[in-house]
């Protein structure tokens, strides 16, 4: 991969992205896409708000409320009812 080296006031602009966005030139071109590096744990908290706001964590959390708990006993038997693999 070709690296760019950018100057400090866009080293400075780019630093403070949190989101992709495009560059375009001076007459309004496209240049190219900047994706900002994200860690991790950017990702997975990111993924797990996501998950709060769109209300996916209280769904699981009723659904799981609303199932029917079984044993550590009553799944082995559960499987060995199944046969042999």
């Amino acid at each position: 991969m070709t690296q760019l080296k950018a100057d400090k006031d866009m080293a400075l602009a780019l630093a403070s992205l949190k989101e992709r966005v495009e560059l375009i030139d001076a007459d309004g071109r496209l240049l190219g896409y900047f994706m900002p590096a994200v860690s991790e744990a950017d990702l997975l908290r990111k993924k797990a708000f996501a998950d709060y706001e769109s209300g996916e964590y209280q769904r699981r959390k009723a659904m799981s409320e609303n199932d029917e708990r079984l044993t550590t006993a009553q799944v082995l038997e559960h499987l060995r009812s199944l046969g042999p693999i």
